[in-house]
């Protein structure tokens, strides 16, 4: 199992994984009667192990055209909305489309699901996205000018301004991402056994069912989604 350093969502803490995706997946461990220790990479080595190896479980991972033949799904782990963040106090930074994005330097994480949508919109590498592996340095580098923008989940975003001790209201939404502001999911690697996937899928309906699905999400966000089917 693979997850990556997204709080809240998935998280170390110490030697402890913690976060809303990791203990639906905990929870759904608990109810195939498996155990498996899950490993917090970056992202992108993360990916990289679910899309070339066997029996790999992934989370929490968006679920785009581009990857839905790349992986099994089995659900829906919690909802998220991106945006392009800038720094209040620019206000020569203003943006009605993804257009004029173009004219900025973009922050983002490699082989995140923003990175791959703003490269798929004909954004350029190091022209105008400035592609990291470390989330915080993004927000580092946008407070120092160096990136105009970063791109990222509301929700994971101003967390990591919190863990940087950076005040809120430093920061603004420039533009929403709406073609990728899109439910988490958990998903196997392309070579997993369909039995194991079928058996995680089930006890994702049952965890929803017992209630521990709405109780994570009130530990951790303070309200719970609404209760999505297993997979569209």
């Amino acid at each position: 199992m693979v997850t990556e350093h997204l709080p809240p969502y998935n998280y170390q803490d110490g030697t402890t994984v913690k976060g809303v995706a990791t203990e639906v997946v905990q929870a759904l461990l608990n109810e195939v009667g498996l155990q498996a220790d899950i490993q917090v990479l970056s992202w992108v080595r993360a990916y990289l192990q679910a899309l070339k190896k066997p029996n790999v479980l992934i989370f929490s991972i968006v679920r785009t055209p581009h990857r839905e033949d790349l992986f099994h799904w089995v659900g829906q782990v919690s909802k998220t909305k991106s945006y392009l963040f800038k720094l209040a106090k620019r206000k020569d930074i203003q943006i009605s489309s993804i257009e004029d994005a173009k004219s900025y330097l973009i922050g983002t994480w490699r082989e995140d699901v923003r990175e791959q949508y703003l490269l798929s919109q004909g954004f350029v590498r190091q022209k105008q996205v400035d592609s990291s592996g470390n989330p915080k340095q993004n927000i580092r580098k946008l407070m120092v000018q160096r990136l105009d923008l970063v791109a990222d989940s509301e929700l994971s975003f101003y967390y990591l301004v919190k863990q940087l001790n950076y005040h809120p209201h430093l920061f603004a939404k420039a533009f929403k991402l709406e073609a990728v502001s899109l439910p988490f999911y958990i998903a196997f690697s392309k070579q997993t056994s369909p039995d194991l996937v079928i058996a995680f899928r089930q006890a994702l309906t049952r965890v929803k069912r017992k209630g521990i699905f709405h109780a994570i999400h009130q530990k951790y966000l303070g309200h719970a989604p609404p209760v999505p089917g297993t997979h569209p």
